[in-house]
């Protein structure tokens, strides 16, 4: 009875339980969320860079305003460079799982023409 019980209980939690997600779709969900927080950075950084530049441009008679636009300027560009060398481990994540997306594989199968038995070999591209 114990062990009727238990198999019982085995059988539901691995029919229920059970992920069946493919790999391929792993590194493709990898690599699409990579890529996007690569691009996110790379637009922050740049945007930032921007906005230093701006400040950098802007004319002005006194001479506390021009040092803190130097200043503030010169900060957003640095913190702008240094954001965007932020999204380079994400491109280069995004580049290894796009590769483990496409694989070539070796194929063979038999096949029934006019009851006579065909082999077939070749390679297969799956992603």
């Amino acid at each position: 009875m114990k062990i009727t019980i238990l198999i019982c209980i085995l059988m539901y939690s691995s029919t229920v339980l059970a992920q069946n997600i493919k790999t391929n779709d792993i590194y493709l969900e990898n690599y699409k969320l990579s890529k996007k927080r690569g691009n996110r950075f790379l637009i922050i950084g740049g945007s930032s860079v921007a906005a230093g530049t701006a400040l950098l441009l802007v004319p002005s008679n006194n001479p506390y305003v021009k040092v803190f636009s130097l200043l503030t300027g010169f900060s957003f560009i640095g913190t702008g460079v240094i954001i965007s060398t932020f999204s380079i481990p994400f491109y280069l994540t995004a580049r290894d799982n796009k590769k483990k997306i496409y694989r070539l594989e070796p194929l063979a199968s038999t096949q029934q023409v006019n009851n006579k038995p065909y082999t077939s070999i070749g390679l297969q591209l799956k992603f």
